[in-house]
């Protein structure tokens, strides 16, 4: 444990948990705003998708800046400028201000990832990346899943205005210890990184070839942002939970990611990841056609403790193969052109569950979005028969 002490203890892994509860803050209160401002399920996932979208417009540009300044001030400043607009967005006294607000909050949630996964990519002091990549997801999963479990509540005696207060504040904190200290993040040498899987290295050029791999990673994100995002509406409204419940269950999603993220993270040192991406997406799809289908809820939970590590174990050994892609002084481009590739079908995703809601009603929305996690399984499986392992390990 002691060898990813850099990535377990403040403020890496508080970080990274307060920066996932800014990606899913707005779900948990999504039934509260929705009853608030009267909105369809439709406007509903469009403002989702907005917020989103904004993210994923700055994602690719702030991991460009982050190869060329400093991280702690993009982290720090991101998280101030995200806690400002989450603090007055809890103000908001029309559906067209609480907009504005969100849209300022998403510009400085947009800056942590592409910043943070480089810094925990290029520390190549350690043995075991993909571990440690494993306990650095495990604190955002964390996170999300306290978010789910303490916000049903809170929302029920301070109201969806109070929950953006409280969501506020900690980003501060986090701001101002990030942008006082400067050199928190120190320049480690590139060096070979232990492999325990065969790899024979060629020479290939431009990023094109990444592009099919971006695809399918991006088609499941559009299929699985749309079921967590939509969780706890379609509790609450098809299976009858109140919301302090429904907000409880989907914390389930990200308890069954906890786990998932240790797991395959540990197991990316000692398997190819591209083996482990592909299981892990051959059994997405029928998770989500059956959450679709069950009512009970022993084996609602169930399935969205499976579906959660499915999810969020998928991270570590991506990010594992991203780092390496990366090389030197380019991982935070890389993984700034992923988070452009995600954030998009993270934004889009809702409101195409939003129109499919309308369409079809939220159970067959559900069922629907079984297809997209099929297709990028598909994607992905082609990518890697047309494109070997040492393919994706070339440099650039």
């Amino acid at each position: 444990m002691s060898r990813y002490r850099n990535f377990l203890a403040f403020p890496w892994g508080a970080s990274h948990a307060v920066n996932d509860i800014y990606w899913y803050v707005l779900p948990s209160i999504l039934p509260a705003i929705l009853n608030q401002f009267g909105l369809s399920y439709s406007i509903a996932g469009g403002i989702l998708t907005l917020y989103l979208g904004v993210i994923a417009f700055l994602s690719w540009t702030f991991g460009r800046l982050s190869d060329r300044i400093s991280r702690t001030y993009l982290i720090g400043g991101g998280f101030m400028v995200a806690s400002f607009g989450f603090l007055f967005s809890g103000f908001a006294g029309s559906l067209y201000s609480f907009i504005v607000l969100i849209i300022l909050a998403a510009l400085g949630v947009s800056t942590y990832h592409p910043a943070a996964y480089a810094v925990v990519g290029d520390d190549r002091s350690q043995d075991n990346p993909g571990a440690r990549y494993g306990f650095f997801e495990f604190w955002g999963a964390f996170g999300i899943f306290l978010m789910f479990l303490f916000y049903g509540p809170l929302v029920e005696w301070v109201s969806w205005n109070g929950v953006l207060w409280v969501t506020g504040l900690p980003g501060l904190i986090l701001g101002y210890y990030f942008l006082k200290n400067t050199k928190l993040v120190k320049t480690v040498a590139a060096t070979s990184e232990k492999q325990t899987f065969s790899i024979t290295e060629k020479k290939h050029g431009s990023l094109w070839k990444y592009f099919l791999f971006y695809g399918g990673i991006s088609l499941r994100i559009l299929a699985l942002t749309a079921i967590v995002n939509f969780t706890p509406l379609f509790l609450v409204e098809e299976r009858g939970l109140p919301l302090w419940l429904a907000n409880w269950s989907t914390g389930f999603i990200f308890l069954g990611g906890m786990g998932g993220t240790l797991i395959f993270g540990g197991l990316s040192d000692r398997i190819e990841p591209r083996k482990l991406l592909l299981w892990l997406g051959l059994i997405t799809a029928p998770l989500i056609f059956i959450l679709s289908r069950v009512e009970s809820f022993p084996l609602i939970w169930l399935v969205l403790v499976v579906l959660g590590g499915c999810w969020l174990g998928f991270f570590p050994p991506q990010n594992r193969m991203l780092s390496l892609i990366g090389g030197k002084g380019g991982t935070g481009q890389v993984f700034g052109l992923m988070m452009a590739f995600i954030t998009i079908a993270n934004a889009f995703a809702p409101l195409i569950f939003g129109w499919s809601a309308d369409f079809w009603g939220l159970e067959e929305a559900v069922a629907f979005f079984s297809l997209p996690a099929l297709a990028g399984f598909l994607l992905l499986l082609f990518f890697f028969q047309v494109y070997p392992f040492s393919f994706l390990l070339a440099d650039n």
